[in-house]
């Protein structure tokens, strides 16, 4: 076995992993980021590039090649349920970016400033004295088994983690998940540069969305809790057709439309409510591993980019402190927890009520359909997260009691 030593390796090259690759390397340390698959690579995914994203983007110096490659605008959101809709429009323009493209432009921006392996599938942790001191793994060209070590593991390797998993920190419960499908089309009739969310009564707590590509093409799909789609033995691939056939509000539109030949794929959310631990003895873990996607809209990038930069800048003060215990990483869960968590959970209340009392939702949205405090209050679940953390419990209880009252 080939032996090696970082400062930091970083499994997983999706958005949090290169993320927090080029951080790092601003702060000049030797960094590894691996990952199993060769870039560029396709990965499932709504492709909305909300304001969260886009702040740390701007960071990152990234939004020219966003701009200089294939992508699509959204300027505000459509929501629409029976026969009710709400325009909401948003103060600067969006991107909608496939992942195929997205993933690859922040791969080859951490490539460029740091080493990097691709085709390398991790098995496993090195451990010793109860710390994480590398991984184990094997390249797919050589069949080569490796191990590498590191001061400090970071797992960015999404919902399926290595590394959550290892640490005994994977832990699935259907009603703190979703379930989701996208597909790519093109030629949909009267497509908009905004988001379109639509909630029909057969995905109860989900949506199904529409969202604007480059050249007329759209990334269409729908989510919904993994524990409805259990429980009623839901299959989203008929599901997701069915509505494209059937629903009267979408039928007329996509009656010419084309599909992109093996566009289809599925995946699993691991959502915020699973709080997580982030953290241990020589690791960390972000974005999708971490149980980090929005529970209001599904939005895993944005969650992803902010823990990239809250877990590099603690990672940078273990490596400068020599201090690798669980005693200074738990300073990443309290950042993530006062910026990120704790504003999520006051969402979770309102995700709960959609669920369950699908009237009062009903009621909201026509009673609310034009107060500018609900406007608000979608748009801050899509902005960044300084306007996100205005929200309060107050504010949700005052939209409630307009609704019911």
């Amino acid at each position: 076995m080939v032996k090696s030593e970082y400062d930091v390796i970083i499994v997983g090259g999706g958005p949090s992993g290169s993320a927090c690759a080029i951080f790092l390397s601003k702060y000049g340390h030797k960094v590894l980021l691996v990952d199993k698959a060769r870039f560029p690579r396709d990965k499932a995914c709504g492709d909305g590039i909300t304001g969260k994203s886009e702040a740390i983007l701007k960071e990152l110096d990234l939004i020219d090649d966003i701009e200089s490659n294939p992508h699509g605008i959204f300027k505000g959101a459509l929501f629409y349920l029976k026969n009710q809709k709400i325009e909401i429009g948003f103060d600067e323009p969006y991107h909608v970016v496939r992942r195929l493209v997205f993933d690859n432009i922040l791969f080859q921006k951490a490539k460029s400033l740091v080493d990097t392996m691709e085709g390398f599938t991790v098995t496993g942790l090195v451990l010793e004295n109860n710390k994480v001191v590398g991984i184990k793994g094997m390249d797919y060209e050589t069949k080569q088994e490796k191990i590498l070590k590191s001061k400090i593991i970071v797992g960015a390797d999404g919902a399926t983690s290595v590394i959550a998993r290892e640490m005994g920190l994977a832990e699935f419960k259907p009603e703190h998940h979703a379930s989701a499908l996208r597909i790519y089309y093109k030629n949909i009739k009267d497509l908009s540069p905004k988001l379109e969310l639509y909630f029909f009564e057969s995905l109860m707590s989900g949506y199904f969305w529409i969202f604007p590509l480059e050249n007329n093409m759209a990334n269409v799909g729908l989510g919904m809790s993994t524990s409805n789609v259990q429980k009623n033995n839901i299959n989203l691939q008929e599901l997701l057709f069915r509505e494209i056939k059937n629903n009267p509000i979408l039928s007329e539109r996509f009656k010419d439309a084309e599909i992109v030949e093996g566009s289809l794929r599925g995946w699993n959310l691991p959502l915020v409510m699973n709080k997580r631990k982030l953290y241990g003895n020589g690791f960390v873990l972000l974005g999708d591993a971490g149980a980090l996607i929005d529970p209001f809209t599904g939005e895993g990038i944005g969650p992803g980019l902010v823990s990239a930069k809250i877990a590099s800048q603690v990672i940078n003060q273990a490596l400068e402190q020599g201090d690798f215990s669980e005693k200074i990483f738990r300073k990443y869960q309290k950042g993530m927890s006062k910026i990120y968590i704790e504003p999520y959970m006051k969402y979770i209340l309102l995700s709960k009520f959609v669920g369950k009392f699908k009237w009062l939702f009903n009621r909201a949205i026509k009673k609310l359909e034009n107060d500018e405090s609900f406007k608000q209050l979608v748009t801050m679940s899509l902005s960044d997260t300084e306007k996100r953390k205005k929200f309060t419990v107050w504010t949700g209880l005052k939209l409630l009691f307009k609704a019911l009252f």
